[in-house]
């Protein structure tokens, strides 16, 4: 029993000084609800739910940078009065964020953040369906990368860290003329300082 009370304590101690520590890294994994907003009012967007994963770095303490890389489904869904199928967009991207964030209450074991940064994705891989039919549009009508900035708050108790997050697009991923798309998410993450 003691050697148990020991080990809990070692490990809360490693903990505690982790969690106070300049450099932080580990894996991330987080729940996301993207969607592709247009110009045009005549077609309706609805959200798309998937999941990420990635890791992140941190340098800093009150003040702190944290770049991210990330794997994550972006994309939307849309429809149209006059339209027979509803089309599916699923973007699989690497996204890198770059936040710059600061604590806004500093406890030894436990802190509350905030950040705000640019997001660049890379698209990998793009998916567009219609559903109910196994036709394909073609992908070349969506560009190859998009920027965005993210704005959220985050928790830290010890070594697990919580994101909330959200995206506004700012650049037209849309290569068809005369049609704008936007790409915009709001994710829930959670981490694991390693470091």
């Amino acid at each position: 029993m003691k050697k148990i009370a020991v080990l809990i304590i070692a490990l809360l101690s490693v903990s505690l000084l982790n969690a106070q520590s300049f450099f932080s890294l580990g894996p991330k994994v987080g729940f996301t609800t993207t969607t592709l907003t247009t110009d045009k009012y005549q077609i309706k967007e609805a959200f798309a739910a998937n999941i990420h994963g990635g890791i992140f770095l941190r340098l800093g303490n009150k003040v702190f940078i944290q770049p991210e890389a990330n794997f994550t489904t972006k994309g939307g869904i849309f429809s149209q009065n006059d339209f027979f199928h509803t089309r599916e967009i699923e973007l699989s991207t690497v996204e890198i964020p770059f936040l710059i964030g600061s604590k806004v209450l500093d406890l030894k074991a436990a802190n509350l953040r905030i950040m705000i940064g640019p997001s660049m994705s890379f698209i990998l891989d793009k998916d567009i369906v219609m559903r109910d039919s196994f036709e394909r549009l073609d992908p070349e009508k969506i560009k190859d990368a998009m920027w965005g900035i993210q704005s959220g708050i985050g928790l830290d108790v010890l070594m697990v860290t919580l994101d909330v997050r959200y995206e506004i697009g700012l650049s037209n991923i849309s290569a068809i003329e005369g049609i704008e798309l936007r790409n915009s998410l709001f994710n829930v993450s959670l981490g694991w300082k390693i470091f």
